[in-house]
């Protein structure tokens, strides 16, 4: 008969499942500043916005953007200079 995993093998499962998940949400919060990053070098996003985004945040640098205000970025870049090269 097979005996039941111990209460350390099932801690132990949890613990790397969860490192697992960890890695993977921070790859994807990584993923976007990379994406914020070249969205910006590429528009030539001015530097009196990327202060304004900063200043808003409390934060001295875009690379302390948490998730949700890094996709916020994303999508005002991609809405107001997106529209300007499309000529929208």
């Amino acid at each position: 008969m097979k005996q039941v995993s111990s209460s350390e093998d099932r801690v132990s499962k949890v613990k790397g499942t969860l490192d697992s998940f960890l890695v993977d949400e921070v790859k994807i919060v990584d993923d976007k500043k990379a994406e914020l990053l070249t969205l910006i070098e590429q528009y030539h996003v001015p530097q009196e916005l990327i202060s304004k985004w900063c200043a808003k945040a409390n934060i001295e640098t875009l690379e302390e953007l948490d998730e949700e205000k890094t996709v916020f970025c994303i999508e005002y870049i991609n809405k107001h200079y997106l529209q300007e090269i499309k000529g929208v």
